[in-house]
């Protein structure tokens, strides 16, 4: 697997941990989070970030997400497909700034998510 950039490690162990402090430090001051689907829009600044994660946490409840997947597109850009315990996916794009993360997009989806069979692919895939 892929290495994650140190900065996303701590994040996901903090977010699991609910270790919103620890979490908060590995944030850059000027953050922004967009999630779709949803209809807040972009979250900007840490504390803002923040409150939206906690209250999707109280919402969601005791989800920890493991790592499936990861794409890293440069030393700044990387890309996540995250599960949790019920299946629920969460495909995540970190940009980072000077170790911090800077922007994030986060993509859900609910379970049961179904897959297509290889047949269906509208690119095939390489044998």
């Amino acid at each position: 697997m892929m290495q994650l950039p140190q900065a996303l490690v701590g994040l996901f162990d903090a977010e699991n941990r609910r270790d919103w402090e620890g979490l908060a430090a590995l944030l850059h001051p000027d953050v922004e989070w967009t999630v779709t689907p949803s209809r807040r829009g972009r979250t900007v600044g840490i504390d803002a970030y923040l409150e939206r994660l906690e209250e999707s946490y109280r919402e969601s409840g005791e989800a920890v997400f493991k790592i499936r997947r990861i794409v890293r597109g440069d030393d700044a850009l990387t890309a996540t497909e995250l599960v949790d315990q019920a299946g629920n996916i969460s495909l995540e794009v970190f940009e980072l700034d000077n170790g911090l993360v800077r922007r994030a997009w986060s993509y859900l989806f609910e379970a049961p998510i179904t897959e297509p069979p290889d047949s269906d692919l509208l690119v095939p895939t390489p044998a």
